[in-house]
């Protein structure tokens, strides 16, 4: 929960703080979870095997209902943590609905193609921006689809994101880990990057992926872990763990889940009240 003294200044800023760092930079219903146990040995494939493998052991979905959803931030060292219920329709919109205070809606935001929506019940605000404003002001630049795959613990590829390209980038195995790694440069910015992915070899799922823009002095990094069998036998993780740094300036986000429905029957929509006076971020 979030402190009760905290006005609401504060929880604003953390709700933004939260969406900032998924944009810097993620079957049936399942109550019960089988961990996902044991190492996997080390089978010796090509390059093309094992994007072939990744590819294969992607989750597949239509949409993804995350309910009571564990996040806590920390910013420049001060740490805050809220409930959550975060509802996935593939390839279209996150929307995700902060619930912190005894039950009670504060705000509910919604990430599309287009931008971001953060409806802000206590203020009766809509806020609206786009993936611009922010690639401008942080000097990253994303799109939905990698927000969409970091939440999803599927691969995602930068700058531009398509799992295709990972045919153009070096293949290695070392600590039982398989890696691809690539470096790269934004065609909007014409600026440097580097990019590695590790892949855990037998489930061929990311285990972290790394994104470093060193003439920006700007770092971003997805880790994923305690992984589970699904009901479709699919593994996924129940902790992800970003973190975003920029010079001196950091800011981290986990996430804890406690269920997973993938092609769930329940949603969480998201109409503007018309008496909501607009605002821009």
């Amino acid at each position: 929960m979030l402190n009760s003294d905290m006005d609401k200044m504060t929880i604003f800023k953390q709700v933004v703080a939260f969406v900032t760092v998924v944009l810097l930079l993620s079957l049936s219903s399942c109550k019960s979870f089988n961990k996902v146990i044991g190492e996997f040995s080390k089978v010796d494939l090509s390059a093309d095997e094992l994007l072939d493998s990744v590819a294969k052991n992607c989750l597949e979905y239509d949409n993804v209902y995350f309910k009571r959803v564990f996040v806590e931030i920390e910013l420049d060292g001060k740490k805050q943590s809220s409930r959550a219920n975060i509802f996935i329709q593939k390839d279209s919109s996150i929307i995700i609905s902060f619930i912190p205070l005894m039950g009670i809606e504060l705000y509910r935001a919604k990430l599309s193609k287009e931008g971001l929506i953060i409806l802000d019940r206590m203020n009766r605000n809509v806020i609206r921006t786009d993936y611009k404003a922010f690639s401008d002001r942080y000097l990253i630049d994303l799109e939905y689809s990698q927000f969409e795959s970091l939440l999803t613990n599927r691969v995602f590829t930068y700058p531009l994101n398509n799992i295709k390209l990972l045919n153009r980038y070096s293949t290695s195995y070392k600590d039982s880990i398989y890696s691809f790694s690539s470096f790269n440069k934004s065609v909007s910015r014409g600026t440097q990057s580097y990019q590695e992915i590790n892949i855990i070899p037998g489930i061929y799922k990311p285990l972290n992926n790394v994104i470093k823009l060193p003439e920006r002095n700007i770092s971003f990094q997805v880790n994923y872990s305690d992984f589970v069998a699904l009901n479709n036998n699919s593994s996924f993780p129940l902790s992800i763990s970003i973190q975003g740094v920029r010079a001196k300036e950091y800011i981290k986000v986990n996430f804890s889940f406690s269920s997973v429905e993938v092609n769930s029957e329940q949603f969480i929509s998201f109409s503007i009240p018309l008496s909501y006076a607009n605002k821009t971020l």
